[in-house]
């Protein structure tokens, strides 16, 4: 079971915390998840009371906990929850995290990750690789990622059902371990809406539903990204 550092962030989180000063009302602990009878539900009217943008994020199969954007810097997003855990994304990739028992430091793809170049046709066969660091001192572990499969499917995110691309991605880590990441992207935009993700062997695969992103699409609001 991953261990939370509650307070590790403190320091860090204070710069976050002057941009969203607000965000303890609308966040929720991810500790909440590793509970197999916790999970968070927004209605309709919740999701279009919350000020920032939320994630729903599922870890290993448990319960769901509920994390809101705190900063957005150039391209990565920082999504934080009430016990400081914090996941960073780049158009839905997470390419780092802070809080949890160990940590994913550092990313950098050494090949062009398709996700990132919206130039780029995603289809089947496209391959690419990254290194990441960790806090357990493995550092420069490098990851090949190819896409085996792209279609159409249909998703429902908290209640809303939208059309979008699955990208299905295999994965084989350093070790020799594989793995299946499968994102969710609208077909327009490109924008990842839902990812099943798994970034390490010995951290537990992350499902992550972009709910306020679904529901401006759905249209069940109208107002700007944070």
């Amino acid at each position: 079971m991953i261990i939370f550092r509650l307070g590790l962030l403190a320091l860090t989180l204070s710069t976050l915390l002057s941009c969203s000063a607000t965000y303890y009302n609308y966040a929720y602990t991810l500790e909440q998840a590793f509970s197999p009878d916790v999970g968070v539900t927004l209605s309709k009217e919740d999701i279009v009371a919350q000020k920032y943008d939320v994630l729903y994020v599922t870890p290993g199969g448990r319960s769901r906990a509920l994390v809101v954007l705190a900063y957005v810097e150039h391209d990565e997003r920082k999504w934080v929850s009430q016990d400081h855990a914090m996941l960073n994304t780049r158009n839905g990739r997470l390419v780092k995290t802070s809080g949890f028992g160990t940590d994913l430091l550092f990313s950098q793809a050494d090949t062009p990750d398709p996700l990132q170049n919206q130039a780029q046709e995603i289809r089947q066969g496209l391959s690419w690789s990254s290194l990441t660091d960790w806090s357990n001192n493995e550092s420069s572990v490098q990851t090949q990622y190819r896409i085996s499969a792209v279609q159409n499917e249909q998703i429902d995110i908290a209640g809303m059902t939208l059309l979008a691309r699955k990208v299905t991605e295999q994965v084989t880590f350093g070790n020799g371990q594989t793995a299946e990441n499968l994102f969710w992207l609208d077909p327009a935009s490109g924008q990842v809406l839902k990812s099943l993700q798994h970034i390490a062997p010995f951290f537990p695969p992350l499902l992550i539903e972009h709910v306020t992103a679904a529901a401006r699409l759905s249209g069940l609001i109208t107002k700007g990204a944070v």
